[in-house]
């Protein structure tokens, strides 16, 4: 038995949903994958009109996933979990909304997923080692308010920048 032989160019939308279908990800991000494969600016819009009409891509539902799911991991403060979402090509006004519902939606409090991802990490040994767990809870994006508040005896730690 023979291999059937590959047709020159899958069907519009085809190279799409094989990515979608490995992970939900945003249009931008989507684009950015499709160019990857080399794909020029006409057959990536061909592949984007085609898989929305199927309803396979939508930012404002993805980014709510997103959102939720980075919320309930609780390794990342606000404003790391916005720069994340970001990132991942959500437009700013979309990440505020999702992420502000994702937050509403489950009681969401940073201090408390500050103390809980430092309860992972080991007892800080003197004024050092405190100063690492507070640059630690910098870097995921907590406030340096929170930060103070949930590191005592925390001096001038300040946010990224």
């Amino acid at each position: 038995m023979g291999r059937r032989p590959q047709p020159d160019a899958p069907a519009p939308g085809q190279r799409a949903l094989r990515i979608l279908a490995r992970r939900e990800v945003s249009e931008a991000r989507l684009a950015r994958d499709l160019a990857a494969q080399g794909l020029d600016g006409h057959q990536i819009e061909a592949e984007l009109a085609a898989v929305r009409k199927l309803g396979a891509l939508d930012d404002v539902r993805s980014a709510g996933a997103r959102a939720q799911v980075l919320v309930e991991q609780g390794t990342h403060g606000v404003a790391g979990m916005r720069a994340r979402l970001v990132a991942a090509g959500y437009g700013s006004q979309l990440v505020d909304g999702t992420l502000r519902a994702a937050i509403e939606a489950t009681g969401w409090e940073e201090a408390t997923a500050a103390r809980a991802l430092l309860a992972t990490r080991p007892a800080p040994d003197g004024a050092r080692g405190l100063a690492r767990l507070g640059r630690f809870l910098l870097s995921r994006g907590f406030d340096p308010e929170t930060v103070r508040r949930v590191l005592p005896g925390l001096e001038g730690m300040e946010g990224p920048g």
